[in-house]
């Protein structure tokens, strides 16, 4: 544009001379060859005497005319150059106007991007800060509501181990009295869904005791099975629920010699001695085990090594330093001992190892207090104990 611009002047000056000089080529041969008549009119012999006044006022038209005609040829030139220099400024004008108002656009443009941009990132920055803030806000409300559910949740689930530990006492005073009730079975397996729910794992184990218990009463060994393998794994089971489940095992061995029932039994009894190491009541059920076994055998190699495992689990209740196995094992025995199916069991055992069930017997006698201390102690162990001496008494009587 620039460049355009300094241009103009040379075309203008270019353009003035050959409009001046080039524009009447044809007056200036008019004006010669007047000129010419002229000087020969002044000749000699072309010369005719005119008045002086006359000669004047020809010479003054002519003059007049020839002067008008050039002021003609050069306004119609000038108006020529100013048409022309008209247009020209018009076009520069048009095209000067054209780039300022491109030029005043870019810039405009350019600067309304910026400002777009800084707004922009501006509002980002606001937005940002506030959904920062809202988040924080939420979050922050969030843990208030879960703290307040949980502690609702603690409440309710406290308030209702009060109800189903209620429930459950109830049940087991009915059980005593009914213990084939299918209805009071199914409300007993209901009870533990709902112990299962609030998490309470103290109750879980004992509705599990109990159930276990019924099962074993009502012959549902297998269910006991399923009980077992499906909440072993997350609860506690007790040692006593082991043995129950285990008795179901014995009596299906001893009734249809099913060595699978027998090596369940046996495993139901080493889960109970893995709680409480040298309980009696297992190892009493054990040395039970073992004299079926002797009995369903008539093998003489295997009923040696059956004695051999009889006589190491004797002496092994029999060394413990407390006396309290001994007890625990006589108190079972004794029990068996009144039972038609299992009674002749015991007299097996006391003929095979007369003197050392002597011994077992003897260390039984001296340890009813310190059975307390044992770790299976409960109220109904005390019932035991009570009920051992008196049987004690009476035989001696």
């Amino acid at each position: 544009m620039l460049t355009f611009l300094k241009t103009i002047p040379f075309c203008f000056c270019l353009f003035l001379s050959t409009s001046v000089f080039s524009q009447s080529p044809d007056d200036l041969q008019k004006a010669l060859a007047k000129i010419d008549s002229l000087e020969k009119a002044l000749d000699e012999g072309n010369y005719t005497r005119v008045p002086n006044r006359d000669f004047d006022e020809k010479l003054n038209a002519k003059v007049i005319t020839e002067v008008n005609d050039r002021i003609s040829i050069l306004e119609s030139s000038l108006a020529t150059i100013g048409a022309v220099v008209g247009l020209i400024l018009a076009i520069v004008t048009a095209i000067g106007g054209f780039a300022i108002r491109g030029l005043v656009k870019e810039t405009v443009q350019n600067e309304v991007e910026k400002e777009s941009v800084r707004l922009k990132n501006s509002f980002e920055d606001d937005i940002n800060k506030i959904v920062h803030n809202v988040k924080i806000n939420l979050e922050n409300k969030l843990k208030e509501v879960e703290h307040e559910l949980e502690v609702n949740r603690e409440f309710t689930n406290y308030t209702k181990r009060f109800i189903y530990e209620d429930e459950l006492n109830k049940l087991k005073q009915q059980l005593d009295r009914n213990p084939n009730s299918d209805l009071l079975k199914s409300n007993l397996k209901n009870l533990l869904l709902k112990a299962e729910e609030i998490d309470y794992g103290e109750l879980v184990t004992q509705i599990i005791d109990e159930l276990v218990y019924v099962n074993f009463k009502m012959r549902k060994d297998d269910e006991n099975f399923e009980i077992l393998e499906n909440y072993a794994q997350k609860y506690k089971i007790k040692e006593r629920t082991y043995i129950n489940a285990s008795l179901g095992q014995i009596d299906y061995y001893r009734n249809y010699g099913d060595v699978n029932k027998r090596e369940l039994a046996v495993k139901y009894l080493e889960k109970s001695l893995e709680l409480i190491p040298g309980y009696g009541e297992s190892m009493g059920l054990l040395l039970g085990i073992y004299m079926i076994d002797f009995e369903k055998t008539d093998d003489e190699a295997s009923r040696q090594e059956i004695m051999e495992n009889t006589l190491k689990l004797v002496k092994q209740i029999n060394s413990s330093p407390t006396g309290t196995s001994a007890w625990e094992t006589i108190s079972r025995l004794n029990r068996d001992k009144n039972n038609t199916s299992y009674g002749k069991y015991v007299k097996m055992l006391y003929n095979m190892f007369p003197e050392e069930m002597k011994a077992m017997e003897e260390k039984a006698k001296y340890l009813p207090e310190q059975l307390k201390k044992s770790p299976a102690y409960t109220p109904e162990m005390s019932k035991l104990v009570d009920q051992y001496l008196k049987t004690d008494e009476e035989n001696e009587g």
